[in-house]
């Protein structure tokens, strides 16, 4: 679990989150051993489960939806005020294929949104981590090579190509060009 935390921690910091302890009025019940993360727009909170059962992982996902019930401010979902709920629940072993509890966390919306995780030895990693959607989408960086751009008629390639070099400039001054 240290290296689960260590990750989503450098993640949840590039995109403006931090780490809140338990009796943080946000998370006020939170057990000893959750992890909890908090921005100007959602909340997260890690939430261990017992073990790799359809049943371990039905009550975890049941007791973190209750805790963001409890915790979640009255304002919340009116206009203006909208947050943002996840919950991690972290299996301690690779699940069974016929674990049928998974599939329907990741699904479920209710109060908060949900990702199923575990340490595969194998890839050394945890899968389901790029899941988490609020802490960015890994492995998206610069482009790299030449943009395969659409085949477009002269004026557009012009424009195009003015627009790199001026910008807005040459876009309103292209404009006042083909309006003429």
């Amino acid at each position: 679990m240290d290296s689960l935390i260590k990750e989503i921690n450098k993640l949840a910091e590039s995109v403006g989150f931090s780490q809140v302890g338990s009796g943080h009025p946000l998370y006020p019940n939170l057990p000893e051993n959750a992890y909890a993360y908090s921005s100007d727009y959602a909340w997260l909170v890690v939430w261990p489960v017992a073990e790799t059962t359809d049943s371990a992982l039905k009550l975890a996902d049941q007791s973190a939806q209750n805790h963001f019930a409890e915790s979640l401010p009255p304002q919340a979902g009116q206009t203006g005020s909208v947050i943002d709920a996840y919950v991690v629940l972290v299996l301690p072993d690779p699940p069974n294929p016929d674990m049928v509890e998974i599939r329907r966390a990741r699904l479920k919306r209710s109060i908060c949104r949900r990702a199923v995780v575990w340490y595969e030895e194998q890839s050394n990693s945890w899968n389901g981590l790029d899941s988490i959607t609020v802490l960015g989408v890994r492995g998206l960086g610069p482009r790299e090579g030449p943009r395969n751009l659409p085949n477009l008629p002269k004026d557009e390639k012009i424009l195009l190509e003015k627009i790199g070099v001026d910008g807005k400039q040459a876009a309103l001054c292209h404009l006042t060009e083909i309006s003429q």
